[in-house]
């Protein structure tokens, strides 16, 4: 009986090393939340389904909040609605992203980008610019007079996702006035924007075009640097 007792208890340990070695290992993620839509109150970031993890007022992203690969569960309220969720099954393991929420309230939408980059070069910062403004066909960003990042539609009018934003750049430091170049109408439209803003050697950014063009002050169009948090 104690032979037989020794025999299944190695076998035992054999078959559960064998079901660990085989048991699917979940990563984390990172995820920062940025609020860009304009007549939108604070957003209240819910994950899964009871603690709150992020609150983002307009023009605001979060700090980063790790979730685990296996249950990936966001949720944007403001007030008491319901209006963005985050629960794509298909993220790579150990990774960051942004999630840009945008548009007004009835046609809200999100943008989710990999926060993935490279090393930033001496004396230079790295930028990314992302166009969530819904009323222009596409947008041409200038700085200090020379075209910086090319034609970037708005994130719902391209068949091709990728079109709405730009990847990380590297552009030199230094003081930038930032002018968007666009069409309304079939009428090119060109705004002064952001005047003086300071881009740091080192430093890394979101450039973020929001609103309307041509909106009451509360919804038009503006152009906001954010500093990216590591």
């Amino acid at each position: 009986m104690n032979k037989n007792f020794r025999i299944g208890l190695v076998l035992f340990f054999i078959i559960a090393s064998f079901a660990a070695c085989k048991k699917k290992e979940y990563g984390n993620l990172q995820f920062q939340f940025h609020h860009y839509a304009p007549n939108v109150s604070e957003l209240s970031w819910i994950y899964a389904g009871k603690d709150t993890v992020a609150r983002t007022a307009f023009l605001e992203g979060s700090d980063y909040v790790t979730a685990s690969l296996e249950n990936v569960s966001f949720i944007a309220y403001s007030n008491s609605q319901a209006i963005a969720s985050v629960s794509n099954p298909n993220f790579a393991a150990n990774t960051r992203h942004s999630v840009f929420v945008c548009d007004t309230l009835g046609s809200i939408g999100k943008v989710i980008l990999n926060d993935e980059h490279d090393a930033v070069p001496a004396g230079k910062a790295l930028v990314r610019f992302i166009n969530l403004v819904p009323d222009t066909i596409a947008i041409v960003l200038s700085a200090n007079g020379s075209d910086m990042f090319s034609s970037k539609k708005f994130r719902y009018a391209p068949k091709n996702y990728a079109d709405g934003f730009s990847q990380f750049e590297s552009i030199d430091a230094g003081t930038f006035n930032f002018t968007i170049k666009t069409e309304i109408d079939s009428v090119p439209f060109n705004f002064p924007i952001l005047n003086s803003a300071i881009i740091e050697s080192g430093k890394i950014y979101n450039l973020v075009a929001t609103g309307f063009p041509n909106a009451m002050p509360n919804l038009d169009m503006k152009l906001v640097l954010e500093p990216f948090k590591e």
